[in-house]
């Protein structure tokens, strides 16, 4: 398990636009014209309070006068690979030129042929273990799971995956979205196996699946999914975050608090930047190519600011330096 650094330069700008990877600058204006003149980028689960979305959004519309379509700004990993496959064959505002999904959900949308090759300007400072050597997808920030947890109705934390069992958190742990489709829950299962003790792997879901099992006859496990409302409103008082996510809730919530667990079970995530192209007829290259541009470059800025990790970054090697913070 490797953690990245955050960077020190923090701050969104949007005056530039880089080029695409290995374009002189005449093709990039060729793209850009193209973009303008096909003028809309559909995205989908982008929220605006995810690792500085809103800002990135908007930096696009400024930079380029685009419409930026946005659906289903909740959606998980699994709805947004669902919505592709709804939407071959479809030209119209419903068929995403741009996803952003959890690690696992990169190489199925691949295998599934619902992607097309790009490589960003950046590409070369990208970890291999990060993209698609072909340029299929690429990995655009990550960070590590966390506790978070509503401290006007939780008076005592739980330091660990092990302390969630505990009787003093009846009707009080949630899982963070819908386990079948969503990264962040695939994960917080995983990472409680590992914590377990078990191996990666098969057996490390098993166990994790397990744990949750143990959760939910215990009493503990709530069936709600973890939101910074329902958290806040101690509906959902502890739940698994990733980090990034704890620290903008504690921003916005005086009452809710995140920390790492002790085990370090608290997996890196990463969310890939892929452009579905749902069939052949259907590629719109030009939009979906400048997003693609803008995120590695204007993008590392604002994910930083979000607290989120941008995958270009030198990773820390040591895995103690994790933060920890209550």
């Amino acid at each position: 398990m490797i953690r990245k650094r955050m960077t020190a330069y923090l701050t969104v700008g949007v005056a530039c636009l880089a080029m695409p990877f290995g374009a002189h600058a005449d093709e990039m204006d060729d793209l850009v014209a193209a973009a303008k003149a096909e003028g809309q980028l559909t995205v989908i689960a982008l929220g605006h309070d995810w690792c500085g979305y809103a800002a990135l959004i908007q930096g696009f519309k400024d930079k380029y006068g685009l419409t930026v379509n946005e659906l289903s700004p909740t959606a998980g990993s699994g709805e947004e690979l669902a919505t592709i496959k709804a939407n071959i064959g479809n030209n119209g505002s419903q068929a995403p030129d741009v996803i952003d999904v959890g690690l696992v959900f990169g190489p199925i949308a691949q295998k599934e042929g619902l992607l097309q090759s790009y490589k960003v300007q950046t590409w070369d400072e990208i970890p291999a273990t990060a993209k698609d050597p072909e340029g299929q997808w690429y990995g655009d920030y990550y960070g590590v799971l966390s506790f978070v947890v509503n401290k006007d109705v939780i008076s005592k934390s739980p330091a660990d995956w092990a302390d969630l069992l505990d009787p003093a958190y009846r009707k009080s742990v949630s899982l963070p979205a819908d386990p079948r489709t969503a990264n962040n829950s695939i994960l917080s299962v995983y990472a409680a196996g590992l914590a377990a003790g078990a191996q990666p792997g098969a057996a490390a879901a098993r166990a994790g699946l397990e744990f949750y099992r143990q959760l939910k006859d215990s009493g503990n496990l709530v069936p709600g999914f973890g939101s910074a409302a329902s958290i806040a409103k101690g509906e959902t008082p502890i739940t698994t975050r990733w980090d990034s996510n704890g620290i903008t809730y504690a921003e916005n919530f005086k009452e809710i608090r995140h920390w790492t667990p002790l085990s370090r079970q608290a997996l890196p995530w990463l969310a890939f930047m892929p452009k579905p192209s749902a069939s052949t007829r259907r590629i719109r290259m030009p939009p979906s190519s400048g997003w693609s541009t803008f995120i590695p470059t204007r993008g590392n800025l604002a994910t930083s600011r979000a607290f989120a990790t941008p995958s270009a970054l030198t990773p820390c090697a040591n895995p103690a330096k994790l933060p920890m913070t209550c």
